[in-house]
């Protein structure tokens, strides 16, 4: 990837190796296993792109992500870490946490 962006958005895997085999085979048997598997905790990905996001981005852009219902806090800790503020987050229709926006 070349360039610089206003905006980049993610649907990375997010979900913690060790629960992929619980998930609803609806899930688990339809969607490859890259694109579940966010490694030991859920969150290599999130680390990945907080900490080489920063030189594809224009000035004032963002970074918008989506998450599991549980990871708002450990994905916002590792944006932060990286040097984003986090500047908005959205809820799913069952009010479960689900995408953050940092910038």
């Amino acid at each position: 990837m070349r360039g610089q962006f206003d905006l980049i958005v993610s649907n990375p895997p997010y979900i913690a190796s060790a629960v992929i085999e619980d998930l609803d085979i609806d899930v688990r048997d339809h969607d490859p296993r890259i694109a579940l598997d966010g490694g030991y905790d859920g969150l290599n990905a999130y680390g990945v792109i907080a900490a080489k996001a920063a030189p594809y981005l224009k000035k004032g852009g963002r970074i918008a992500v989506e998450i599991g219902f549980d990871q708002k806090m450990s994905v916002s800790k590792l944006f932060e870490a990286a040097g984003f503020v986090q500047i908005s987050a959205a809820n799913d229709l069952n009010g479960l946490n689900r995408a953050l926006i940092f910038e």
